[in-house]
């Protein structure tokens, strides 16, 4: 059987309580069965948009920012989707290091609670179910009312999981570049056409990713650098 690879497209250090608890790394997987209709990332739906990358490879490459920050979150994409290299990955960062670990899955809590109960001991917390479109508000770290926050691990009790479940989107975080400017995080209804239009002003024009579009000054996007 080939080793098991993560199709990833992108890493990057986002700040404090973006996407997960605290300051974390966070991993882009490409391809996903689901096509949510809005979703935030849907070029990534596609597994050609992510570079194959194999797991000990990919923590080696990892391994400072790993080991500094102690906290990652997978999202994308769909990670299980790279069931074998999710796992894998998980179970080596876990024997060396502390880490808080988050996924995000389009599947249903049951079905993640029945299909997937190898990935519990290693998942801290977890955002189940599709981002529906008819359901997006403001919640913290969730697109849609729908999908739910579970701890797998056991890590996060119900009290604090509810705590969580009541709050407001954390908003985005922006970085630039000299090119482009990039959004982390989950943005409640209406936060990234303002942000669209208020960096309009300055002649940062909208785009998507992979689009060829030729920006002014730079483009705003919901994707985010690959790995190099």
């Amino acid at each position: 059987m080939p080793e098991p690879v993560l199709v990833v497209h992108h890493v990057a250090v986002v700040d404090e309580d973006i996407l997960g608890p605290g300051r974390r790394l966070v991993i882009w997987t490409a391809g996903c069965p689901f096509r949510c209709n809005g979703c935030i990332e849907e070029p990534l739906q596609s597994i050609d948009a992510g570079t194959p990358w194999a797991v000990e490879e990919l923590l080696d490459r990892l391994h400072p920012y790993l080991e500094a920050l102690g906290a990652v979150t997978f999202t994308g994409g769909e990670p299980l989707l790279h069931r074998r290299a999710l796992f894998r990955f998980l179970r080596l960062a876990r024997t060396r290091w502390a880490l808080d670990t988050m996924l995000y899955t389009g599947h249903a809590t049951r079905v993640f609670r029945e299909a997937y109960r190898a990935f519990h001991p290693l998942v801290d917390l977890c955002v189940t179910g599709p981002f529906v479109e008819s359901r997006h508000g403001d919640h913290l770290w969730r697109g849609s009312g729908n999908q739910e926050l579970v701890s797998p691990s056991g890590r996060y009790g119900r009290a604090q999981l509810a705590r969580w479940s009541r709050c407001p989107s954390a908003g985005l975080q922006l970085h630039f570049d000299p090119e482009s400017c990039y959004a982390y995080g989950i943005p409640p209804p209406g936060l990234e056409d303002r942000l669209v239009a208020a960096l309009g002003v300055q002649g940062v024009v909208a785009g998507g990713a992979g689009n060829g579009q030729a920006p002014a000054r730079g483009r705003v996007k919901t994707v985010r650098n690959p790995v190099r």
